[in-house]
């Protein structure tokens, strides 16, 4: 699985799979929210979505 940047996400949905499709914020101008400084927004690349399906497919 590809993922960049922290992942940030509920305790309940610990056992839950993700797919990582955009990390990062778009926006990056909110003066009270830290979560995801120093993180550049980024795009995955298709190649990269396609790859986790099929693992996730494989092992879920």
């Amino acid at each position: 699985m590809h993922f960049t940047g922290q992942v940030w996400r509920p305790p309940f949905e610990a056992q839950n799979a993700l797919l990582q499709i955009t990390s990062g914020c778009m926006h990056h101008k909110c003066k009270f929210c830290s979560l995801y400084d120093g993180t550049p927004f980024r795009m995955s690349p298709m190649s990269e979505i396609e790859e986790d399906l099929a693992e996730l497919h494989r092992d879920y």
